[in-house]
């Protein structure tokens, strides 16, 4: 099978899981019939950007595999650059919540889900795009350099909302009896399962379907900026002004 089949399979399985993760966690627990177009809405809105991520990675794994440098060790190797950026995204991520927290409480008390879903995906989109297209000092442009910086910052950034996570949503129930996530009231609630109501495995799932999408975006973007710039530099350097090869 070539690149593109591969990816084609690998997108569309990544489809499927979220389609079945879909129906086992909203359409089966609803006491009312679903409407078809409600789950085809759902699906495509929850899957698409999972799938086409899931095809860029099967298209560069397969590619890397038959180009002879498919070892793991080598494709994700993590070097001090990564662990200091991860180390700040998973920082910013915590500091992000907490001023959302703090803002949204003295506010409108709608909820902070928007933040804590959306502005880590952003942070992990630039960390694979610098690290996917940057030079020697980010150890080199490649797309499996920005994988194995964001993919490190995935798991700062889920540090960041674990530690700072229930303690915000504890301080949420006791000021204002209400979810850190959307701000709806937590009328059968205690404070413990409040603060651990952010970390619930769904929430952070829905997380995770737009974090590492993001992670892998950024990374593809930035090699092939990557590439761009490196064929730029080789036609610059060609002899007689004559296009390089």
């Amino acid at each position: 099978m070539n690149r593109v089949g591969a990816a084609v399979v690998g997108g569309a399985g990544m489809f499927g899981v979220i389609a079945l993760v879909d129906w086992w966690m909203f359409v089966r627990p609803s006491s009312n019939d679903v409407p078809i177009s409600q789950i085809a809405v759902l699906v495509l809105v929850t899957g698409t950007l999972p799938a086409l991520a899931a095809a860029i990675m099967t298209y560069q794994a397969v590619g890397a595999v038959r180009e002879g440098s498919g070892r793991p060790a080598r494709l994700l190797a993590v070097r001090t650059p990564h662990r200091i950026v991860a180390a700040a995204v998973g920082i910013a991520t915590g500091v992000t919540l907490l001023i959302a927290s703090r803002t949204s409480l003295a506010g409108d008390r709608s909820g902070i889900g928007e933040v804590t879903i959306l502005l880590p995906a952003v942070f992990l989109f630039a960390v694979g795009l610098a690290f996917a297209a940057g030079g020697t000092a980010v150890g080199g442009s490649s797309y499996w350099n920005g994988i194995s910086a964001a993919g490190l910052s995935v798991l700062a950034a889920l540090a960041g909302l674990i530690v700072v996570g229930p303690i915000e949503a504890w301080h949420w129930y006791r000021t204002a009896g209400t979810y850190l996530f959307d701000g709806d009231p937590a009328v059968d609630s205690g404070p413990l399962r409040a603060a651990v109501d952010l970390l619930s495995p769904g929430f952070l799932l829905l997380h995770l379907l737009v974090w590492v999408p993001g992670a892998i975006l950024g990374s593809a973007l930035g090699a092939g900026l990557g590439r761009g710039r490196a064929g730029s530099r080789r036609d610059m350097s060609a002899p007689d002004g004559s296009i390089g090869a």
